[in-house]
Parts: structure tokens; C-alpha cells; sequence
């Protein structure tokens, strides 16, 4: 907890780092997969000096290396874009105050104040891990995470949960401690997956 000048309580939260390095890690994989996926057609391609048929079913073609230059420049777009997102990912913030929250991403921020929030969604969401495949997977218990949305009067939604806010559970029993009062609806939502 820290106290402000104004004397009320605040609270921040962020992003866990150990989802900001695998995102990262995830991105810098896809752009290495797309490069090599780039590379090594337009390797077979100048070694056959160009003389290559558009279509066969086995062996180099122009059809395959069409597909992988897509599948290439798809791969190190998606790979950029999720480096992307982690970077804005890093600079989030949430402030728990007093008075409501505060979300704060790069040099953008936006207020939700207590009375604000008209309701808020917790989903229970059940599904195994994906760790086996086929039936296999079926010896797994489902586990069980939980996501939130706060509804509010006066702009988009606010959801998080553990990949976004490290400490989320931490965060929603704040926040029904100050909606609880003010008669928010709470509701709880089951999903089971697999």
C-alpha cells in the first residue's frame, strides 16, 4: 500500500514479467520460423536458377514456395505484432485507490471511478491443460482460472485477469470491497472447456 499526498490509499498493479518474457520469447521464435521460412525456398529457388514447375507433388515448386514465403511473412508479421503487444503490455498499470481505478498505459490513462462500474462479470473458466493431446488429456483435472469485466456507465469495459494483472484475484477482492457497498452486481459465470 502507499499512501498519496492526498492521504488515501493506492495500490498498483502490472503485468507479470514471466508473461512479458514469453511473449517476447513466442515473437522472437515466429520472426526466426518466418525468416528461415523465406530463406531457405528462395535458396532452392535461385539454385535452380528459376527453372522450377509451378505445380508437383513432390520436390521443389513454384505453389510451395509461394505458400511458404506467405506462411514466412505471416509468421514474422504475427512475431512483430506480439512483441508489439508485450511492449504496450509493459508499460500497463493498474491504480487501486480510494476513489476507483486508475489505468495507465504508456503516456494514456483513464479514471473508473467506484460509482461508475455498473456491474462485474467473474468467469470461472475449467479446462485441462494442454499438455497431452487425444484422450490422453482426459487423465488431466480441469483447472480452474478466473477473469474479470467491469461494466461501466461511462466507456469501455475493463477485463483482466492473470496474464494481464499479476495478483488479479488480489485486485477483484478490492474492488468488491468497494462495489459491495454501492449494491454492484457481481455475478459468477462457469465455462468449461474439453
Amino acid at each position: 500500500m502507499i499512501k498519496t499526498d492526498q492521504g488515501l490509499t493506492e495500490r498498483e498493479f502490472k503485468p507479470g514479467i514471466a508473461n512479458l518474457v514469453a511473449g517476447v520469447i513466442i515473437g522472437l521464435l515466429l520472426i526466426t520460423a518466418g525468416l528461415a521460412g523465406i530463406y531457405f525456398p528462395a535458396r532452392q529457388a535461385l539454385l535452380a536458377g528459376g527453372n522450377l514447375p509451378f505445380w508437383v507433388k513432390k520436390g521443389w515448386c513454384w505453389f510451395a514456395i509461394l505458400m511458404f514465403w506467405g506462411l514466412g511473412t505471416g509468421a514474422i508479421m504475427g512475431g512483430g505484432w506480439l512483441i508489439l503487444a508485450m511492449r504496450t503490455l509493459l508499460s500497463f498499470r493498474v491504480k487501486y485507490t480510494e476513489t476507483g481505478l486508475e489505468l495507465v498505459e504508456g503516456t494514456n490513462s483513464r479514471s473508473i471511478p467506484w460509482h461508475n462500474v455498473t456491474s462485474v462479470v467473474e468467469t470461472h473458466l475449467y479446462e485441462r491443460p494442454p499438455v497431452l493431446k487425444g484422450p490422453a488429456k482426459l487423465l488431466l483435472p480441469k483447472l480452474m482460472s478466473k477473469s474479470y469485466k467491469l461494466e461501466v456507465s461511462d466507456g469501455e469495459p475493463f477485463e483482466f485477469d492473470g496474464n494481464s494483472v499479476q495478483g488479479h484475484t488480489t485486485l477483484a477482492v478490492l474492488i468488491q470491497q468497494k462495489t459491495r457497498p454501492l449494491n454492484v452486481p457481481w455475478d459468477i459465470v462457469e465455462e468449461h472447456v474439453g
